[in-house]
């Protein structure tokens, strides 16, 4: 199999950034404490995705794609977790690529607004792109359980 498009290295590239990313925080973090490698991971609740929390490790920013179908909306709630589109299990969940947006409107008793499906039952909200810098970044959803 021929690797050698432009599209493949370009993909290669990125592979070898975003795992440089990675592992440079696991050596942070082995330095930091000397014993994770014995620890359970600790992913902090980060999301509210399709009725569940979900934990994430943030990646980095995305420049702005040309195709905004590749990403999934995020919606910041003041008061509350983000909200994401779909989470993992949900055929159209992207892989932890989010756009962002933030809501206006959300009634005090209806928070926290689990789902996207509960979302978009509100009546009476702004939702607009951005409030959340940056706008196009990467975190996948990961399992979290509270203690």
């Amino acid at each position: 199999m021929a690797t050698d498009t432009p599209h493949a290295e370009s993909t290669r590239r990125r592979f070898l950034r975003n795992g440089a990313v990675v592992a440079g925080g696991l050596t942070i973090g082995l330095g930091a404490t000397g014993t994770a490698a014995a620890e359970a991971p600790n992913f902090q609740a980060g999301f509210w995705g399709d009725g569940e929390r979900w934990g994430t490790k943030p990646l980095g920013e995305l420049p702005e794609p040309n195709n905004k179908d590749s990403l999934d909306k995020l919606f910041f709630i003041p008061g509350q977790a983000p909200l994401s589109e779909a989470a993992p299990g949900n055929p159209d969940y992207n892989g932890g690529r989010w756009w962002a947006h933030t809501v206006e409107g959300v009634d005090e008793a209806d928070k926290p607004v689990r789902s996207y499906a509960d979302l978009q039952e509100l009546d009476g909200l702004t939702i607009e792109e951005g409030g959340h810098d940056p706008i196009f970044f990467e975190c996948p959803l990961l399992p979290y359980k509270d203690d």
